[in-house]
């Protein structure tokens, strides 16, 4: 799944968890739910971000690849055109 087929509810869920666990390491009793949950969502938002950041990355970097082989090919065509036009100016050869 990518982070943009990623459902609000377990969005909701990745949030939940990491707020859980924040309030869990710092000893439950005497904190602040609130508190853990907003520093919480912020994070899972920061890994979420990351992580379309890396996928548009890859893609980028995929397209990149085939326009490379496509300029590739071009060019071969070009210069295989420009052979030919030069070979019909020079004409048949004499003899």
């Amino acid at each position: 799944m990518s982070v943009g087929q990623l459902s609000a509810e377990e969005r909701q869920k990745m949030i939940a968890e990491a707020a859980y666990f924040r309030a869990q390491r710092r000893g439950v009793d005497g904190g602040d739910a609130v508190a853990d949950w907003v520093e919480a969502e912020s994070e899972i938002n920061a890994r979420l971000r990351k992580m379309e950041h890396s996928a548009l990355i890859e893609r980028l970097r995929e397209r990149l690849a085939v326009a490379g082989e496509n300029l590739r090919a071009l060019r071969g065509k070009v210069s295989e055109l420009g052979d030919r036009l030069c070979a019909r100016r020079r004409g048949p050869p004499k003899g």
